[in-house]
């Protein structure tokens, strides 16, 4: 998996590697690496016992589009399984996941389809569908796919009954429609905060999504820093905004939905200035 990865994706990867004997092994991918670059650093990873990739499609932690159709690509022809983590893509990219053809590709709901918490999206590629099996054990587990997942014991199924009613809202809004206003807030709530910081409007330029970074000073204390940080930003001055820290650095990262206001991002901006700069 790369250094991106979202960190309780991590935590599952290595449960599973403990029970099965095999090893992570983790590539580092600079923040100015292109495509290209991304890819040829994962081919040159990949090794004869290697088994699986596991790739965010946008990273949390660095809010980056990976290029997953040639890094799934790159898995087919050597024979090794991808499993794409995209939380972060329905509502935001323009999906074909037939084409994509990711063995395992499992994206949210309850993010940019503003649909009910606990609904999402799981493709299992055909090839794999008759080897796989839910984690909950019911009275459709011998069937074939996809029964053995349609029934899951006693969990609440209501936020998959609603999900259609959030995808239709947002249709009739129209998506691009939508994908714009998001950036437009986040871009301005992104220049906001740099400008509170005395940074630079071109510092890591944001892709073509919702979600921007802001380079934080440096930090000590990894992900309990990052938690304190916007624990106190939450609670001090009412602002919500994920902390997040990748090989070192720390960032702020800065969204835009269609709740958002103005008032918004001025409130982060101050807040985030305050603690930094005093």
């Amino acid at each position: 998996m790369l250094d991106q990865e979202y960190g309780a994706v991590v935590y599952a990867v290595q449960r599973a590697l403990a029970s099965a004997g095999g090893v992570l092994r983790e590539v580092a991918i600079p923040m100015d690496d292109d495509a290209a670059q991304i890819v040829a650093r994962v081919e040159a990873a990949i090794n004869t016992r290697t088994r699986l990739l596991v790739v965010d499609h946008i990273t949390s932690a660095t809010a980056r589009i990976l290029p997953v159709q040639q890094l799934a690509d790159l898995c087919r022809s050597k024979g090794i399984a991808i499993a794409v983590d995209a939380s972060h893509a329905p509502g935001q990219l323009d999906l074909d996941l037939d084409r994509l053809d990711a063995d395992f590709w499992f994206g949210n709901l309850h993010k940019w389809v503003c649909a009910p918490l606990g609904s999402a999206v799981y493709r299992i590629a055909p090839r794999w569908q008759a080897h796989m099996r839910p984690l909950i054990v019911s009275w459709r587990d011998a069937e074939d796919y996809p029964a053995p997942w349609d029934m899951l014991g006693t969990v609440d199924i209501s936020a998959w009954l609603a999900a259609p009613a959030a995808i239709d809202f947002f249709n009739r809004l129209g998506w691009e429609r939508v994908r714009a206003a998001n950036q437009a807030r986040m871009r301005y709530g992104r220049d906001l905060v740099l400008a509170a910081l005395g940074l630079s409007k071109d510092i890591l330029p944001p892709d073509a999504i919702a979600m921007g970074l802001v380079p934080l000073p440096p930090m000590e204390g990894g992900r309990a820093a990052c938690a304190a940080l916007q624990k106190r930003l939450g609670e001090v001055y009412r602002v919500e905004s994920a902390i997040t820290t990748c090989a070192g650095a720390y960032y702020l990262r800065v969204c835009g939905q269609l709740y958002n206001s103005a008032a918004d991002y001025e409130a982060l901006a101050s807040a985030i200035g305050t603690e930094l700069r005093g």
